[in-house]
């Protein structure tokens, strides 16, 4: 089911992805549609996601110099606390406002809880390959 956020109306059918008021069904802070979807779906989705810029991040390494893959990875790591940050926030947005944006809410929750676990993996990740290194 699609939800308009800007509305606060359910949207069974849209039409190009936009509302019977021509509002775009997409909410920029939570950089997807507003389509209503599982916490585990979220969650899942959006590790795959950040992984996969996390891994692109780490593949660029043949082309940057040490500080710069420093710098990058700190990058990394913030934008993915901050989208985290801002899809809690959306969340708690969403269950103040009331009406049919709460079904959004576990999509906000789940899209937070996997940036903060990608951040958590990728820290592991780097204490793994340092004592790999250091042995």
């Amino acid at each position: 089911m699609w939800i308009c956020a800007d509305c606060n109306q359910l949207v069974p059918n849209p039409v190009n992805r936009k509302c019977p008021r021509g509002h775009g069904l997409f909410d920029r802070r939570l950089f997807g549609s507003t389509k209503e979807v599982t916490m585990g779906t979220s969650f899942r989705n959006t590790l795959i996601a950040c992984l996969a810029i996390a891994g692109l991040a780490f593949v660029s390494r043949a082309w940057l110099t040490a500080e710069n893959t420093a710098g990058l990875a700190i990058m990394v790591f913030a934008a993915f606390i901050v989208a985290g940050i801002t899809g809690f926030g959306r969340g708690q947005h969403w269950r103040r406002q009331g009406g049919a944006v709460i079904r959004l809410v576990p999509r906000a929750n789940g899209m937070a809880l996997g940036c903060f676990a990608a951040v958590a993996l990728l820290i592991v990740f780097a204490f793994a390959v340092s004592a790999l290194r250091g042995s």
